[in-house]
């Protein structure tokens, strides 16, 4: 797993993934700051208190608190840019490391988009539920890497596995590989919380689990 992941960094560099790392970055970039400045908004209009020197105190706390949720709540947004992006992606990584694994089911953008906005709800639903969870001091990391790790493993793996499988083989290896897919989501969802690489996560994730997927289809490799 930590070779598949380091393959994944690495796929930023081949030149037909270069082309969409700009694109991406970009349009990560901008979901980002809108849902931070977004959150900043609702948070600015609290009037909790009536001294002047307590409510920018309490402004600049909530300016801290939404880039806070922001990064929380940034597993929301990777998928659905990952959607976009994910054949672009996966027939570059599939071409460079893989080219003797047979043509896969070609999957139109609005499929995975569709499926990227389910999961997204389902994601949306999920954090909001373990809110309380939250709030409880020093939950927060097994809360966040718990959680999400499970729901970024299975989402990313049935992105990139329904390219390949069908519903039915793709319920038998989720079962099957449980454990090593929730660990994959944990990776994936640590690599959301760094800086500039999170912007990317949506490639590096994308490229992780077709690396994963490979290497099963090929047992030599």
């Amino acid at each position: 797993m930590i070779g598949d992941f380091f393959r994944a960094l690495f796929a930023l560099r081949e030149p037909r993934i270069k082309a969409v790392v700009w694109q991406v970055g970009l349009i990560c970039a901008a979901l980002f700051a809108g849902l931070v400045n977004g959150v900043a908004a609702l948070l600015l209009q609290l009037d909790l208190f009536q001294a002047g020197w307590l409510d920018a105190v309490a402004d600049v706390l909530g300016i801290g608190i939404a880039f806070i949720l922001g990064v929380l709540l940034f597993p929301v947004l990777a998928p659905l840019v990952a959607g976009l992006y994910l054949e672009r992606v996966a027939a570059a990584v599939e071409a460079t490391w893989y080219p003797e694994l047979p043509p896969p089911r070609p999957m139109p953008v609005g499929e995975a988009l569709l499926q990227s906005l389910k999961f997204a709800g389902v994601l949306i639903l999920c954090n909001l539920l373990a809110l309380p969870l939250y709030l409880v001091p020093g939950a927060q990391p097994l809360v966040y890497y718990g959680l999400n790790g499970f729901l970024l493993g299975r989402e990313f793996s049935d992105l990139v596995g329904a390219r390949r499988l069908a519903p039915a083989e793709l319920a038998i290896l989720r079962r099957r590989e449980r454990p090593g897919l929730w660990l994959a989501g944990v990776a994936i969802a640590a690599l959301m919380t760094v800086p500039v690489l999170n912007l990317l996560s949506p490639i590096i994730a994308t490229a992780f689990m077709v690396h994963r997927f490979a290497r099963r289809q090929l047992p030599n490799r």
